[in-house]
């Protein structure tokens, strides 16, 4: 090793562990990524660094960011671990070690109570006392203890850093998938809404397709939209089949149950029609929500479940938010969203478009007129680069482009198209402007392929169809005389790594700039809410988000937010969750009960005895339109399971085995 090298060892959930030799200036998230090769799971994100061993700590944000001094032992965990039961391992370890080296009684006490009750919290025996006397613990100080004595230094950083994973645990979940005693089956765990994917699948095994659906539907009201709009679903990674091969292709699924169940029933509308899920005896309470996307729709499906009379009110003509106007036809058939809409609607929902806070309504008068009020705003609005020439004609925002293809089903975009960002809004403008015409499109983005936001099946779909893919680059300034003509672009150099292993932020080469011709820019980096008519309400916002620091509960009485407004979701599925907690934390406010809602098919679904398929099998695949005829429409890219892609991916499912949720 050179002088001023410092030798850094990194163990745990790397690709490459091992002793590096990280040079001056370098830092543990170097050391992670760049020397240890980054995640050994791509699936994953890093979630923490345990600095020092079993009786080490583990290391804050600003710690990792910080350039190495010393010599430093790294165990690195990712995201799909649960760091409650890691810590619990650790003092195991801790106690057990402790045990033969003896110490002082306060410290081998204190070890003997931390592992008892980490291991109760990973367990149905969990309480919150559990985790205050957890705390308890942690904070004792025993000043004649040397530090290597105690080993409650990662239990104490980690109540520090990560206390509402613990608090989650308390409560009975464990976010990682872990702690199997906490759940039914590692996919409904993760599912955001909660759905009962096991049960479902049952249930379409046995050919009960209306009630399959009327089960997913149950947790998500829009459980067939997911089924076609659902990328890399949270369900699916820590899914027990990836033991042996492929994640269970759960949201092909809920689709091919859909389209059985409408055929059987005479009509999608006819299918979703169900005794298990109707109004519930009414309260008397009245409660309104700003936002008819699928945070906004799925809070006022559980309201009126509840019994609550509900309206919801969109500045948009027609509901759906983003799942209307900024999905494309060819990813999400606009019947789909309508029907689960209407199914809604059916509960007694009342929906008022052309209704924009601030213009139609106030918040102040919501708050006069009814019992509780939801903000469910989304992120409607499109961001900008801020850089010269963004404001020419043919400079299009990303929601604009897909909102004006929504209505009017076309656009004028021309040859040659730039879109600028690398997330799937970016995918869906690029992939739209190739089915209106263009034929040069490319997608130009900061990030290097492999740390795209955008899905790698959405990528790869775009290349498929001929648009091109242009990493680490960046426009500086568009140009054109009356209309955009073209951009000045320029590679980037990648900044330091941050925790996601983002090389942020880059800095533009604009020594190495050049010029390009495009007919069309739109602009998809990124979207954000847009906070009209609430800012005098007394509300209190960030730059971004509207605080809610109890829940969903904001700092106004009787006002709750969700969905994007509340908090970067991304996806359809998670607003649907975050809708649906908020609606049960009004229930809550309006009552005064902690109520459930149960639907009568989560009991014995009757094939407890059924069949997987042990030996491993790879996951269904989806039949697609040929490219060179897709970019030529906008018809479903997917074109569905059919009986026996079906019937085999089924069969793969381990927790379908056992009946569903019982």
């Amino acid at each position: 090793m050179a002088q001023e090298d410092i030798r850094v060892t990194v163990k745990g959930q790397v690709q490459k562990p091992g002793t590096y030799a990280a040079k001056a200036g370098e830092n543990m998230l170097d050391a992670v990524f760049a020397h240890a090769g980054g995640l050994a799971d791509s699936r994953f994100s890093l979630r923490a660094v345990l600095v020092g061993g079993a009786r080490g700590h583990f290391a804050a944000a600003d710690e990792l960011a910080a350039p190495l001094t010393s010599p430093a032992e790294l165990m690195v965990v990712d995201s799909g671990s649960c760091l409650v039961n890691f810590v619990r391992l650790l003092f195991a370890y801790n106690k057990t070690v402790q045990a033969g080296y003896g110490g002082c009684p306060a410290c081998r006490g204190a070890l003997a109570a931390g592992a008892r009750l980490l291991a109760r919290l990973c367990t149905p025996l969990r309480s919150a006392a559990d985790l205050t006397e957890l705390e308890r613990q942690a904070g004792v100080a025993n000043p004649a203890c040397p530090d290597q004595c105690s080993g409650l230094k990662p239990l104490a950083s980690a109540l520090d850093q990560w206390r509402e994973e613990f608090a989650e645990h308390a409560a009975g979940h464990c976010r990682a998938s872990i702690c199997a005693e906490l759940m039914l089956s590692p996919c409904n765990n993760a599912c955001p809404a909660d759905v009962d994917l096991p049960g479902t699948i049952a249930l379409t095994q046995l050919g009960r397709y209306t009630d399959a659906v009327a089960l997913g539907r149950h947790d998500n009201p829009f459980f067939l939209t997911c089924g076609h709009v659902c990328e890399e679903p949270p369900c699916q990674k820590n899914c027990k089949r990836l033991n042996f091969d492929d994640a269970i292709y759960s949201q092909s699924l809920h689709r091919y149950a859909g389209e059985k169940a409408a055929r059987a029933a005479g009509g999608l509308g006819k299918a979703l029609t169900h005794d298990t899920i109707r109004p519930g005896t009414k309260s008397g309470r009245k409660v309104a929500v700003a936002g008819a996307g699928p945070a906004g729709l799925a809070a006022a499906h559980f309201l009126a479940r509840l019994g609550h009379k509900v309206v919801v009110y969109d500045r948009n003509p027609k509901p759906g938010g983003m799942m209307t106007y900024g999905i494309p036809a060819y990813r999400l058939p606009p019947a789909t969203v309508e029907a689960e809409i209407a199914a809604i609607a059916a509960l007694g929902v009342e929906i008022r478009g052309g209704c924009a806070l601030g213009r139609n309504i106030t918040l102040s008068r919501l708050r006069e007129e009814y019992d509780a009020v939801l903000l469910a705003l989304g992120n409607g609005k499109s961001r900008s680069l801020g850089i010269p020439g963004e404001d020419l004609p043919g400079v299009i925002p990303a929601l604009d482009f897909l909102r004006q293809v929504a209505d009017t089903g076309a656009a004028e975009v021309g040859r040659r198209v730039l879109v600028v960002g690398g997330g799937n809004v970016a995918v869906d403008v690029a992939r739209t402007a190739r089915r209106l015409g263009a034929e040069h499109v490319v997608m130009m983005c900061v990030e290097d392929r492999f740390e795209m936001p955008a899905s790698p099946g959405e990528i790869q779909a775009a290349e498929d169809e001929g648009i091109t893919i242009s990493v680490l680059a960046v426009p500086l300034a568009f140009s054109g005389d009356g209309r955009v003509a073209g951009a000045l672009c320029t590679a980037i150099k990648p900044g330091p790594y941050d925790v996601l292993g983002r090389r942020w932020p880059p800095a533009p080469l604009r020594e190495a700039g050049r010029d390009e011709e495009y007919d069309t820019v739109i602009i998809a980096i990124g979207q954000m809410t847009e906070f009209d008519g609430l800012e005098d309400s007394g509300l209190a916002c960030t730059k971004v988000f509207i605080a809610c620091p109890d829940g969903h509960a904001t700092s106004l009485p009787g006002v709750f937010a969700a969905g994007d407004c509340a908090g970067a979701l991304n996806s359809v599925v998670k607003a649907v969750g975050s809708g649906k907690a908020a609606a049960f934390a009004i229930d809550r406010f309006l009552t005064g009960a902690g109520r459930k809602l149960n639907s009568p098919l989560r009991s014995k679904l009757g094939c407890s005895e059924g069949e997987y398929a042990w030996a491993a099998a790879r996951r269904a695949r989806m039949p697609e339109q040929d490219p060179a005829v897709r970019v030529g429409n906008f018809a479903p890219v997917e074109l569905g399971l059919d009986d026996s892609r079906a019937a085999a991916e089924m069969l793969r499912c381990i927790c379908a085995a056992k009946g569903g949720r019982q």
